[in-house]
């Protein structure tokens, strides 16, 4: 399959999110909404969640986070010049952070990202699944810089889970995209 043509805007929303962390469940919902409404629009718009790990010893494990995830956002701190790293926290297009939860803000991000045309044109080919279940890929970028670098997330798109202990404890919670 082949993304959009580089003269349409794309538009990546990570949000940096942990099962520990009461904060989190609305800033979780905003980004199952992104999701869905992105899907139904087909508009160039890729949610990505990272469950942090840096929550893990206050209560209860998140079983979605990761020490890797945790430093992709210590990368965006550093990048920020912020304070710190905190959740939940939402990036658009590795360019702007903000609360998570602040689903006007997401809105006005989002739309800003998308009015900006790509800066890159990405072919993505997948060839014949080869013995064991593999499939093999080749990304073709056009309009790259030698110092850019590609990242592929694998994401499950919706997944419900009961908390067990900590901040959330006996609740339902819903992620979207969770990398």
């Amino acid at each position: 399959s082949r993304s959009r043509a580089a003269d349409n805007g794309v538009c990546v929303v990570e949000l940096f999110t942990s099962e520990g962390c009461s904060s989190c469940p609305p800033a979780d919902e905003l980004l199952l909404q992104i999701a869905r409404d992105a899907r139904q629009s087909k508009r160039a718009i890729y949610p990505l969640a990272f469950h942090v790990d840096y929550w893990d010893d206050l209560g209860w494990k998140d079983p979605y986070g990761a020490a890797a995830y945790s430093k992709r956002q210590n990368e965006y701190v550093a990048a920020f010049s912020g304070e710190g790293p905190y959740t939940p926290e939402m990036v658009v297009n590795g360019r702007v952070g903000f609360v998570g939860s602040r689903r006007a803000q997401a809105e006005q991000e989002i739309s800003k990202a998308l009015a900006q045309p790509a800066s890159a044109d990405v072919q993505i080919v997948s060839a014949n699944a080869m013995p064991g279940g593999n499939v093999s890929v080749m990304v073709h970028i056009r309009g790259a810089n030698a110092s850019d670098r590609v990242v592929a997330a694998l994401v499950q798109r919706e997944i419900e889970h009961h908390v067990g202990a900590g901040e959330n404890s006996g609740r339902t919670l819903h992620h979207a995209e969770v990398v």
